[in-house]
């Protein structure tokens, strides 16, 4: 499920994070790179559903990337690679 299909929690209308979210997916530095929007999504999604449990990169390579359970960070860096390009194109989209 994308963070566009997250349903609200209190209202039937988005929370303000959401919406926030919402406007830099469909913003033209996410529009065209669907990795970087799942990423983006899946991450605001988890962070909004429980703030206090931390995200893995496992768990983001598992969830986002279609890697297999067995996934070794060392072997395949395709997380650090994709959060690299995440933190620029969100610098590009509030700079």
């Amino acid at each position: 499920m994308s963070f566009l299909d997250m349903p609200s929690i209190e209202t039937p209308h988005l929370s303000q994070e959401q919406q926030s979210v919402m406007r830099v997916l469909s913003s033209r530095h996410f529009t065209k790179s669907p990795l970087i929007s799942s990423f983006l999504s899946y991450i605001c999604k988890r962070a909004l559903e429980d703030d206090s449990s931390r995200i893995s990169e496992h768990e983001i390579a598992v969830h986002v990337f279609h890697r297999s359970a067995d996934f070794d960070p060392r072997e395949d860096n395709i997380v650090r690679t994709y959060a690299r390009h995440l933190r620029k194109r969100l610098h590009e989209y509030y700079v």
